[in-house]
């Protein structure tokens, strides 16, 4: 019986691995989702209101408009994952929540505690 349990518990911390590989957060992503981590006040996006962050091998950009495709580029800043976080220069770390193909979950502690629900678009 102590077997099973040691081989249980050897799983589930394998399982609970959060190593994120670099390439995972490569691409374009959309924010849909803001939530004010203290209150859990939810805000969405409204009308052409949109935060679009853009992960390269060298760099993360938040652009200030997005034009056919085009990035007009307000800010850039040097980026690597580190565990369970990633470290951006000049402005902190962020807890990364969840990170899959396709969403992105990060919480953070710039201008208040906050989780930021993400979705890739390339």
């Amino acid at each position: 019986m102590k077997q099973i349990i040691f081989i249980l518990f050897a799983i589930t911390i394998i399982g609970c691995n959060s190593n994120h590989k670099t390439g995972d957060l490569l691409g374009t992503w959309d924010c849909i989702s803001s939530t004010d981590i203290k209150t859990e006040e939810i805000s969405l996006p409204e009308g052409d209101e949109s935060l679009i962050v853009e992960f390269r091998r060298d760099s993360f950009i938040i652009p200030s408009l997005l034009i056919d495709s085009l990035f007009i580029t307000k800010n850039s800043y040097g980026w690597k994952i580190k565990g369970d976080s990633i470290l951006i220069e000049g402005l902190g770390s962020v807890y990364i929540k969840e990170l899959t193909p396709s969403s992105l979950t990060v919480e953070m502690d710039f201008s208040g505690e906050q989780r930021l629900t993400f979705r890739k678009i390339k």
